[in-house]
């Protein structure tokens, strides 16, 4: 009898864990799975933005997908690649939304840039003003889409969607541009309306510290251009202007920033007329970084035209290359209806360069001079 019942006990025990290795298995295949299609194809967000929606439905290529740069990339400088970038990067063209920062994300994009306003929600009835992302058609103009939404909520969603199976290339660092919309002092502004001013925009610099706190662990930290994509892999690098001109900044903010805009380590240029139309050579006031000069700085190239109004259609990036060999040109994700097919030019760019996000720029600015002079009118530098 004694032995009937170890044997019964023995027999438990062993189908428990049968049935446990069993579940175990089940899990670590659908583990195995998931990451399988989250690095071929990427694991589509679940979106309830209808714009976006037909955006993302109207953008689905299976056979062109952005993955992980190569590993051989890593010990080379950031300052030597083009990365693949995004201007405005919640804006759907009418609207902004935290599906529209997914649904860059999903495309592979590792640059993410978002003007950033003192306001209050626009969902909210009397509601404070806080550090919120909308969109203005101008470098430094008021908010013209019909919403705002908290710059807390876009890092959030940048925090669980840069480096999950949700990007394509979740490996990848991430550039994070943010545009303070300052309220600049004018001409006939006396003192008080300059301290004014000043006491808000500190205010809006507060609340861009309060929502970047989300990010902390995931913060670069100062960089310069020589460092190497390796020591920010899986990183944000922070893009944000870190003078106390327009309002104060503590010194913990001041820490978080990886380059300022407008600093000696980076260059960036209004692109002025350059579109889909012929365009003529830079001016001698144009920045030109040349072929033959070190690559020590980043240069970031903007939609905006000479009055600092943002362009018709994304620019030209073959021509934007020759003038001005730029690591970021952030594009307007949301043009893809554009008759001139900019944009599709730009990611299929990536594509066809190892399938990433980063492409040496030596090797772009070589196969975007040929592009220039094979697709006449458009006019290259001398």
């Amino acid at each position: 009898m004694e032995f009937i019942k170890k044997l019964m006990i023995l027999f438990v025990v062993v189908l428990f864990i049968y049935i446990l290795l069993r579940l175990i298995r089940k899990r670590a295949d659908i583990i195995s799975s998931q990451k399988v299609e989250g690095f071929k194809e990427g694991i589509t967000p679940t979106y309830t933005d209808s714009v976006v929606i037909s955006i993302d439905a109207a953008t689905k290529n299976t056979d062109k997908i952005i993955k992980d740069m190569p590993a051989n990339y890593g010990s080379q400088p950031i300052c030597n690649y083009f990365i693949k970038s995004s201007l405005d990067s919640a804006y759907n063209g009418s609207s902004v939304s935290i599906d529209m920062v997914n649904y860059v994300l999903s495309r592979g994009y590792r640059f993410l840039d978002f003007a950033v306003y003192l306001e209050p929600l626009t969902t909210a009835t009397n509601g404070s003003p806080m550090a919120t992302v909308g969109y203005s058609n101008s470098i430094s103009g008021v908010r013209i889409s019909s919403n705002n939404i908290r710059l807390s909520d876009v890092c959030t969603a940048i925090l669980q969607g840069a480096f999950t199976t949700t990007s394509p290339n979740p490996s990848d660092p991430l550039f994070l541009q943010i545009r303070p919309m300052y309220q600049l002092p004018t001409k006939s502004d006396d003192s008080t309306s300059i301290a004014l001013k000043k006491g808000k925009n500190t205010q809006l610099n507060t609340q861009i510290e309060s929502a970047l706190e989300l990010l902390k662990t995931s913060l670069s930290g100062p960089i310069i251009p020589t460092t190497t994509l390796s020591a920010v892999s899986k990183k944000i690098v922070l893009i944000m202007d870190s003078s106390v001109i327009n309002g104060k900044k503590t010194t913990k903010l001041l820490k978080m920033i990886s380059i300022d805009p407008n600093s000696k380590n980076m260059k960036t240029i209004k692109t002025g007329i350059v579109t889909a139309t012929p365009t003529t050579a830079p001016s001698k006031t144009d920045y030109v970084r040349k072929t033959t000069e070190p690559i020590k700085i980043f240069t970031q190239t903007l939609p905006f035209d000479t009055t600092g109004n943002i362009l018709s259609d994304n620019p030209n990036v073959n021509t934007l290359i020759v003038q001005y060999k730029p690591n970021f040109t952030p594009m307007m994700a949301w043009m893809y209806k554009s008759f001139s097919d900019l944009l599709a030019t730009y990611e299929n760019m990536f594509f066809d360069n190892g399938q990433s996000a980063f492409i040496e720029l030596s090797s772009i600015i070589s196969n975007a001079t040929d592009a220039t002079t094979l697709n006449s009118p458009i006019v290259s530098p001398p």
